[in-house]
């Protein structure tokens, strides 16, 4: 009997996992990042502000928040492009054979994830401030100082959720993957299943 054929399963070779396009990959979901940390920075300091002058208005809010939700969507639709570029070469790599393999699908789902969680927190307070100044709120009068006290812990949990989730991501970039499979089929829904998030992701700021 041919003992090689025991042996085979474990002869594959294992291929490296490309790191330009973990690094592509990456940075599609850390762009949406920098731009959580720039709007809460934005609105943190506009609270420093109303502290210091209390007659600041409505009005002074609403540019504020303006300001905030141009920096985040700006940064969104700069990973978009990056996301659509991670789809594309992996729909390239369908097609053309490659000595290295694509970013397994957890890659994805990892990077989802660590994007989504910074990008929540900032945007439930984004949301929360928006309904404190708007007319019609329904926040009570007496309940406004918590309220705000509430959405200045969101804004530091963002920031700080940003700056872990930036971290992990960047690790999950470089460091040393290997795979036994060259099939792009997973990877490539994990980066169109990205891609849909930051479009919708887009949609709803």
């Amino acid at each position: 009997m041919d003992v090689s054929l025991f042996n085979a399963p474990e002869a594959e070779p294992r291929l490296r996992v490309s790191i330009p396009i973990r690094l592509l990959a990456a940075l599609s979901c850390i762009l949406p990042i920098i731009g959580v940390v720039v709007s809460s920075m934005l609105v943190s300091e506009m609270f420093v502000a109303m502290s210091a002058d209390e007659s600041a208005g409505t009005d002074q809010v609403m540019e504020v928040m303006t300001s905030a939700s141009f920096a985040a969507t700006g940064f969104l639709y700069v990973a978009i492009v990056c996301g659509l570029v991670v789809v594309v070469v992996l729909v390239r790599r369908t097609f053309i054979p490659t000595k290295t393999a694509p970013p397994p699908v957890w890659f994805f789902v990892a990077a989802g994830v660590l994007c989504l969680l910074p990008t929540w927190l900032y945007w439930k307070a984004h949301l929360l401030v928006l309904e404190a100044v708007s007319p019609n709120s329904s926040i009570p009068t007496d309940e406004m100082a918590s309220t705000g006290a509430y959405i200045a812990e969101l804004l530091v949990w963002s920031i700080g959720a940003a700056i872990i989730a930036s971290i992990a991501l960047v690790v999950l970039a470089v460091v040393p993957l290997s795979s036994g499979s060259i099939n792009t089929r997973n990877s490539l829904i994990g980066a169109t299943a990205i891609e849909v998030l930051l479009i919708g992701m887009a949609i709803v700021v």
